[in-house]
Order: C-alpha cells, then sequence, then structure tokens
C-alpha cells in the first residue's frame, strides 16, 4: 500500500483543523457519516442551538471541504 500526502497547502490546513476544533462539528461529520441528512434534520439533532448556528456550522465545514452541499429536489412543492 502506498500512502501519499494529500494537503495542498497550509491554508487548506487551518481551515480543516478550524472546522474540526468545534465538537458540535465533529459531531455533524459523525452523524453525515451514517447518511446525508437535511438542515432540518440535523437541526433536530441540536435543539439546543438555532437553525442559523447550524448552518454557519455547516458553511464551516463546507468551506473545508469535509461536506458537500446538494439542493434537494422540491416534490410537489414539498421539499
Amino acid at each position: 500500500m502506498l500512502y501519499k500526502y494529500n494537503m495542498s497547502n497550509e491554508k487548506d490546513r487551518d481551515k480543516i483543523f478550524k472546522a474540526l476544533a468545534d465538537p458540535t462539528r465533529r459531531k455533524i461529520l459523525d452523524l453525515l457519516k451514517a447518511k446525508p441528512l437535511t438542515t432540518g434534520k440535523l437541526c433536530e439533532k441540536f435543539l439546543e442551538l438555532d437553525r442559523c448556528t447550524v448552518m454557519l456550522h455547516l458553511k464551516v465545514l463546507e468551506e473545508a471541504d469535509l461536506v458537500i452541499a446538494k439542493k434537494k429536489e422540491s416534490l410537489g412543492g414539498i421539499t
């Protein structure tokens, strides 16, 4: 097995370490490892946080390339 160092630069590493430094973001990652979840479903897991706070955590994770956001298609006007 050959392993290769894959962190491109210090700025990328800073984003990753910043994202992983917070226990809430680590818990979000653990939940998303099991299966993809909507913002609403994630908010249900963190009742102590408001939706905006959860979304800010998700933004940090997304900027560190640790999560990928995908818009959910509407089903008859209901998402």
